[in-house]
């Protein structure tokens, strides 16, 4: 697990890269795997019939590879460091560092390996921990995003007429307007549904 360890990355963006291929999260869900069984093999609580990561964990591997992220790079990560986010420093922190002493076990280890079960314990406690400040920080980052991006929408709306007044029909500023709107609409679409999109244009007609 060479390529999860701090030395490994020098930029926020070569962390990014990694976690975005496919192969390092093969390797990384196969690792994770592997380690949720031996956890729960030291309790007695083996789980064999698992179809997925999910199934076994809950937690999505994407979501885990972002702990990292949160444990080395928060300044790329957050804006401000609030109670909510805070937490999830913390979680990520204690999880990832838990990892790599698991990594280390494993390294070491030849044949049939068996977890410490004190090792085995935190793990878990660790990534229900982590899981649910990440799904608090997720769910609140999501929420501030869309507030922004409605903001910003509603402003180009009101915005619009006066453009108009003022431009003429072959104006580039109007086609520039129109992207910056069907953007921020395709934005707010894709992170909170149609709904929310035809909730704030019914508040807020457009009257260009």
């Amino acid at each position: 697990m060479h390529w999860m360890t701090p030395s490994h990355f020098r930029r926020f963006e070569d962390l990014v890269a990694c976690i975005g291929e496919r192969s390092p999260l093969a390797v990384y869900k196969r690792f994770i795997t592997r380690v949720h069984r031996l956890a729960l093999l030291s309790h007695h609580e083996a789980r064999p019939n698992a179809s997925s990561l999910e199934a076994a964990t809950g937690v999505y591997i994407r979501a885990l590879c972002s702990a990292y992220l949160v444990r080395y790079k928060q300044a790329n990560v957050f804006e401000a460091v609030g109670a909510i986010e805070a937490a999830l420093i913390d979680n990520a922190t204690q999880l990832v560092d838990c990892l790599l002493d698991i990594a280390t076990l494993l390294s070491r280890s030849s044949g049939n390996i068996i977890m410490p079960p004190h090792m085995g314990a935190s793990f878990l406690e660790l990534l229900d921990r982590y899981q649910l400040s990440f799904e608090t920080w997720r769910t609140a980052d999501v929420e501030r995003l869309v507030r922004r991006i409605s903001i910003a929408l509603v402003r180009l709306y009101r915005a619009e007429p006066d453009m108009i007044t003022d431009t003429l029909p072959n104006d580039p500023i109007r086609a520039q307007f129109e992207t910056q709107i069907q953007r921020l609409r395709g934005q707010l679409v894709q992170i909170a549904g149609e709904a929310t999109l035809a909730e704030l244009e019914a508040a807020n007609p457009r009257t260009g």
